[in-house]
């Protein structure tokens, strides 16, 4: 899928995935790194040793911004999110209290076969009963996602990078996620307190 296209399609399915790359990062502990302009898929002509390069590789393409607003109005908004976080900002690694991973069935995943979706709950204990449920389906069909031992009822589905990557709060109204395909999606239970 590299090099330049004109395929709507294939243009469509790059930004979900840069999307879903991002959104990844977004979430992960620690602090988050982005080489500047990778916000507007300024790639450097897919060249990742382009620091002694002064030429068109390592230069700025100013239109890309206004040409790719979607990609950087999404990685604002995961940066805004990211900062009501809290506990995404510390950089201490996840325990196993505080991630429970599971797949498509709601079943602990099998970590020896390929895994093409994957769910977990962030529910570090230091910020309970705050939760994120991440849902992640990397196949190209429509995919139940079973939700184990909760529901997802009620949960506010912030982040869907199927939806053009717009964070929303469309609320989930059953235990049973329908992920459309190559997705992240991002739901958040907060405690009011």
């Amino acid at each position: 899928m590299g090099g330049p296209s004109n395929d709507p399609e294939i243009e469509a399915l790059r930004e979900r995935q840069m999307m879903n790359m991002l959104a990844t990062l977004m979430l992960s502990r620690g602090v988050p790194t982005l080489l500047d302009g990778e916000e507007f898929r300024c790639s450097q002509d897919r060249n990742n040793n382009a620091y002694c390069q002064d030429n068109v590789i390592s230069w700025y393409d100013g239109s890309l911004r206004s040409q790719h607003q979607e990609i950087y109005d999404f990685i604002s908004g995961m940066v805004s999110f990211r900062h009501r976080q809290m506990f995404l900002c510390t950089e201490e690694f996840y325990t196993s209290d505080d991630v429970i991973w599971f797949d498509a069935a709601g079943k602990i995943p099998d970590w020896s076969a390929p895994q093409w979706q994957l769910g977990c709950y962030l529910h570090p204990l230091d910020f309970a009963p705050d939760e994120l449920g991440i849902l992640c389906n990397a196949e190209d069909n429509v995919l139940e996602f079973k939700f184990p031992g909760r529901s997802a009822n009620g949960w506010p589905q912030v982040v869907n990078t199927a939806r053009s990557g717009k964070l929303d709060d469309a609320v989930l109204e059953s235990s049973t996620v329908y992920l459309s395909p190559f997705p992240v999606v991002v739901l958040e239970r907060i405690s009011w307190k």
